[in-house]
């Protein structure tokens, strides 16, 4: 069945055709492959960014906490001495 159909094609000389046309779909499947990589690498990108900038606002949080700590219980409040020449 096979040999007649290619018989048939090559008859027509729709083999090329053929041919170039299973080239063209298997073209565009690795190209969307490609895409779907490009937009998940994207998107981890952003989601490191995202997670980067919570860490950083949460350590500044943390400070701002330890900071009002620290001064809530006079730690800070004595001057500092200065032995000078």
């Amino acid at each position: 069945m096979d040999k007649i159909a290619e018989t048939i094609l090559k008859f027509l000389r729709l083999d090329n055709i053929v041919h170039n046309l299973t080239g063209f779909v298997e073209d565009r499947i690795e190209l969307m492959k490609v895409e779907i990589k490009e937009d998940v690498g994207k998107v981890i990108a952003r989601g490191m960014v995202m997670i980067a900038l919570f860490l950083m606002g949460f350590l500044f949080l943390i400070s701002l906490v330890w900071d009002s700590l620290i001064l809530s219980t006079g730690i800070l409040k004595r001057p500092i001495q200065v032995t000078g020449s």
